[in-house]
């Protein structure tokens, strides 16, 4: 079904915006994006995230002359229901593939690899929240006739391995069990476990293009983006510091700008290779096939907009470095002249 609705938006697009209206009678303009198991995902006019809604909160979804829901029910024409699906020279009915495309949907989206992290949970709060902590906690543990520093330090390494082992867990991972789960739950059906695999790695491919296209429109604000890299770096400017504090002046310049460059990474090519871990390497194609069009055709689409976020990124970036240089050259300006007026 996931890929009917790709299919009917790629091909309904140029036909002009689409519409959509819930039972309560609000009304909005813009692209249907897709449908994911009981809500569907619409990019309202003049925004590039797509919102989700229930579908049972829909009274119309239409684009172009075709209506997609109606009365909180996905319409299909009755001679969808009863064609066929071939799958490696084998007919299907779709009823049952759209079933067991349901079943591995429901799995994939379950997963903690595949969900966003919760503000608790994400490395970028934690390394954030882990510097005035530390600072804090040195402070409160230390004896009177001892520097807080080491224990500050002691902390700042925790809080540093928490984030780390968090940014592991959404980062780096495989969803071999997801897989076993899905194979596991739908045996009885009248599918062969290559079919069934087959399905799993399609929708695989079409589910984590689009939650990595979620977090990376989520992740082009430059607030956003200067915010965690200095969130994720910041713990390193005290272990420089006790290096030597002229480090410090050359953190701003190098740390964000690695961890920015290798995060932007992490959202296509470092998360599909994760995923094509969790699949046979025979059906590494087959999940390619699904992955790779949704983010070429989304790359392709923003491609000015990536560039204009991505240089709007540097300028604050830009900004930020010069705004604390101006800071500290007033503060070491204050400093001399207290010292001039004291002597």
């Amino acid at each position: 079904m996931i890929k009917q609705f790709t299919l009917l938006f790629l091909s309904g697009s140029i036909f002009g915006q689409d519409l959509l209206i819930l039972k309560n009678d609000q009304e909005y303009s813009g692209k249907f994006d897709r449908i994911e198991l009981e809500e569907l995902y619409f990019i309202l006019e003049g925004k590039e995230v797509a919102q989700s809604v229930q579908i049972k909160r829909v009274s119309l979804l239409k684009q172009g002359s075709v209506t997609l829901v109606k009365d909180g029910q996905v319409t299909l024409n009755s001679s969808d229901e009863t064609s066929s699906y071939v799958i490696n020279g084998v007919k299907n009915t779709k009823a049952s593939v759209y079933e067991v495309r349901d079943i591995a949907s429901k799995i994939i989206n379950s997963s903690v690899h595949h969900k966003k992290p919760s503000i608790i949970d994400s490395p970028s709060i934690i390394f954030l929240l882990g510097l005035p902590t530390s600072f804090i906690l040195g402070e409160i543990v230390a004896p009177s006739n001892q520097i807080p520093e080491p224990y500050m330090l002691s902390f700042m390494l925790g809080f540093i391995f928490k984030g780390i082992n968090q940014h592991r867990k959404f980062n780096n991972f495989n969803m071999i069990d997801e897989r076993d789960s899905f194979l596991n739950a739908t045996k009885e059906l009248n599918l062969g476990s290559t079919k069934r695999s087959i399905i799993f790695a399609e929708q695989l491919g079409e589910l984590s293009a689009y939650r990595a296209i979620e977090r990376h429109q989520f992740h082009m604000s430059s607030f956003r983006r200067i915010v965690t890299n200095y969130a994720v770096t910041m713990p390193i400017v005290p272990i420089l510091f006790n290096l030597s504090p002229a480090l410090v002046m050359a953190y701003p310049f190098i740390f964000p700008k690695i961890y920015d460059r290798y995060n932007q990474k992490t959202y296509f090519d470092k998360k599909m290779e994760n995923y094509l871990a969790s699949l046979p390497e025979n059906e590494h194609e087959v999940f390619k096939s699904k992955h790779g069009p949704i983010v070429e055709d989304y790359k392709s689409q923003n491609r000015f907009n990536i560039k204009k976020k991505d240089r709007q990124y540097s300028l604050a970036q830009a900004g930020t470095i010069y705004t604390a240089g101006a800071v500290i050259l007033f503060w070491l300006a204050s400093l001399v002249y207290e010292s001039i007026s004291w002597g």
